[in-house]
C-alpha cells in the first residue's frame, strides 16, 4: 500500500519545540504560506510542544474544553 508521507508543522521557541499541525502528504507551497501566517498572526495555537533539552511533552487543549 502506498501510504503518503507525514508531515508535521513545528516551530522552535527557545528550548521548545511548538506543534501547530500534522499533514497527510506534503502540503503545497501555497497552503504552508497561509498556514505560517495565521501562526504569525495568532490565528492558529500549537496543539503541544516538547522540550528540546529535556523528556517535557505538553498537550495543548483548546479554549472551553
Amino acid at each position: 500500500m502506498n501510504k503518503k508521507p507525514q508531515w508535521t508543522a513545528t516551530l522552535e521557541q527557545n528550548d521548545r519545540t511548538l506543534i501547530f499541525g500534522y499533514f497527510d502528504g506534503r502540503p503545497t507551497a501555497d497552503m504552508l504560506e497561509e498556514f505560517f501566517a495565521s501562526i504569525l498572526s495568532g490565528k492558529v495555537k500549537s496543539v503541544g510542544s516538547y522540550g528540546v533539552k529535556g523528556n517535557n511533552i505538553t498537550i495543548e487543549m483548546p479554549p472551553g474544553s
